[in-house]
């Protein structure tokens, strides 16, 4: 299936923001302390990631600067491993 690559990459940016705006003050200590922070980062890097996923590889490599394989990866781990992150890795 083919994914409008423009909403994907808007979907993209506006998880990113969103999680900035809302954890980017958050020292590393409070984020590891507060499970809804924690659970938010969660599902923007869901969104990140699988819409990352939905690019084609031949418009990803268009976009060098994105890191598209750490963002599907990071979703991945995250998705099916979701019992046993390493807040401090994400």
């Amino acid at each position: 299936m083919q994914h409008d690559v423009q909403a994907c990459l808007l979907d993209m940016l506006i998880a990113a923001r969103r999680a900035l705006r809302r954890l980017g003050d958050m020292s590393e200590e409070e984020f590891r302390a507060n499970e809804d922070a924690q659970w938010y980062m969660f599902s923007q890097l869901v969104i990140i990631g699988e819409a990352a996923h939905r690019v084609e590889r031949s418009v990803q490599s268009q976009y060098p600067t994105i890191p598209w394989n750490e963002a599907i990866s990071m979703r991945h781990r995250i998705v099916h491993g979701y019992d046993s992150i390493d807040w401090g890795i994400v």
